[in-house]
């Protein structure tokens, strides 16, 4: 999976990418987030404990830095959308279901917050901002503020998600009583997966997640891959390298590099001929032509239509049945 990996972390560059997620994920797909109201952040997370070391010289002030690296990190600043806040927005993007999801994003957060103090208590002691010893000895004062963080985590697995996605679920909670369980801190992870998004949440998509996610969703189910690039013909024989080619690892279509090396891929041409050596191949499985069967043996409409699901082509349909253009595409238009 480390194409994948690679990938997704350089798709997720892309504001656009990035706003379609948020919206997607808390405002139902509706455009609350511009792309013009994020900005971009150094993916390190991480602090620094600040101590001293006593020496024949005097006192040694010492630095411990702690890092880690998010696949994505930005700013959600609120200037030209609906949201008017700041908010430090993280994406971890997956290829496999993480069954510590929760742990891991609340340590991503956890250091974050303690960046943010680290930065603080710099600027607090440079500044001698501290007005009585609780302010000196925390290096923190009654006013400081600091920014929220969240971190979504977008999965591209066709295989639904079945790991935990609150803390409370990956911990051993028998017998604690309400008391003690209201003080146990829980912690949510927003998860952003293909078989979640819906067909109108999806046409409300406007960068290339919208194609990505809808052919992962379908990548299972020949019969909705089919209707899916039928509804979208225009913009999937135009799909862009990238998303092409991580749709490529993800589904595993095998679209020969030399494709993928151009600006533009036809994932609807590959689809097909992925699907028409598949059945040349013998890997449909048989119940497959047994569900084709009544079709083949019914109008005219539903030969056309079973056809096109064993990957035949529109020439090899006109010839087979003895129909013309005109007639195919009426046909086809009416699927």
């Amino acid at each position: 999976m480390g194409k994948v990996d690679a990938m997704s972390k350089e798709l997720y560059k892309s504001n656009s990418v990035f706003a379609d997620t948020i919206n997607l994920l808390f405002f139902e797909g509706a455009e609350v987030c511009d792309e013009t109201d994020i900005v971009p952040l150094d993916t390190t997370e991480g602090y620094t404990i600040f101590a001293e070391q006593s020496t024949h010289n005097g006192k040694k002030k010492l630095e411990f830095p702690n890092q880690k690296y998010r696949d994505s990190l930005k700013m959600l600043c609120g200037r030209n959308g609906v949201v008017e806040a700041h908010i430090i927005v993280g994406s971890e993007l997956q290829s496999y279901i993480d069954y510590a999801m929760p742990v891991r994003s609340m340590t991503y957060d956890a250091l974050n917050y303690s960046g943010q103090i680290s930065e603080k208590v710099r600027y607090n002691t440079e500044n001698k901002l501290y007005r009585n010893d609780s302010e000196f000895l925390s290096k923190v004062t009654a006013d400081d503020k600091f920014t929220p963080v969240l971190t979504m985590v977008v999965y591209f697995g066709s295989r639904p998600w079945d790991g935990p996605l609150r803390l409370h679920e990956m911990l051993d909670l028998t017998g604690i009583p309400d008391e003690l369980m209201a003080y146990i801190p829980d912690y949510k992870v927003p998860l952003l997966q293909p078989s979640d998004v819906t067909q109108d949440q999806l046409k409300k998509l406007k960068s290339p997640l919208k194609h990505i996610l809808g052919m992962i969703k379908y990548s299972t189910d020949w019969q909705e891959m089919y209707r899916y690039m039928k509804d979208n013909e225009e913009e999937l024989k135009r799909m862009d390298n990238l998303s092409a080619g991580l749709v490529n690892e993800i589904c595993n279509i095998a679209i020969p590099d030399e494709e993928l090396k151009k600006e533009e891929v036809n994932m609807c041409k590959a689809i097909m001929e992925m699907r028409q050596e598949a059945v040349s191949e013998g890997k449909i499985e048989g119940r497959l032509e047994g569900r084709l069967e009544g079709r083949l043996e019914g109008k005219i409409e539903g030969k056309v239509f079973a056809y096109l699901e064993l990957g035949k082509s529109r020439e090899w349909i006109m010839e087979h049945l003895g129909i013309d253009s005109d007639e195919y595409n009426k046909i086809y238009e009416n699927l």
